[in-house]
């Protein structure tokens, strides 16, 4: 068995999505995380400009980073919950992320949601600085990968399926 931890490359563009969408996983979350959700999306829109466009000094980057790093520590099990809930999240069968979705095929089990696991300006542009641990078994691999293909099941750790159920979904 061996584990791999992998980058969640599209896990900001998902919450930006559930906010901007106000569908169904919008409304499992408390109106006080719905407020901390749209602020921290804010705040990292503000961070890429700012990253973007390099004029300003490296001490406004650094200053909003640290802004936008103490948004996410404040709201970690939160945001550990929407991971493990939009990691999972499928369409046509295939899981969203295409990371996700490379290792599923292969027949890895998502074993945990890493917070705070790379918190360069890049990583957290992309994924808050989440990333995730992928389990592989030698003993489950192939089941794992036709449950995965055939089935649409995503295997997951038991700490990671008592995220998931938070939403009911």
């Amino acid at each position: 068995q061996f584990l791999t931890l992998s980058p969640m490359p599209s896990f900001a563009t998902s919450l930006r999505n559930v906010c901007h969408s106000k569908g169904e996983l919008w409304t499992k979350l408390s109106l006080h995380e719905q407020v901390q959700l749209e602020a921290l999306m804010e705040s990292l829109k503000e961070l890429h400009v700012l990253h973007e466009a390099k004029k300003e000094s490296d001490e406004c980057i650094d200053s909003k980073l640290k802004s936008v790093e103490s948004c996410i520590r404040r709201n970690e099990s939160m945001l550990i919950a929407l991971a493990a809930h939009l990691i999972c999240e499928k369409r046509r069968g295939y899981a969203l992320d295409a990371v996700a979705n490379f290792h599923l095929r292969n027949g890895a089990r998502l074993e945990s949601i890493r917070f705070a696991a790379d918190m360069s300006v890049r990583r957290i542009l992309e994924s808050l600085g989440f990333m995730v641990s992928y389990s592989y078994s030698t003993q489950h691999v192939t089941e794992n990968a036709r449950a995965y293909e055939f089935d649409a099941e995503v295997r997951v750790s038991a700490d990671v399926s008592k995220l998931i159920t938070r939403f009911n979904l």
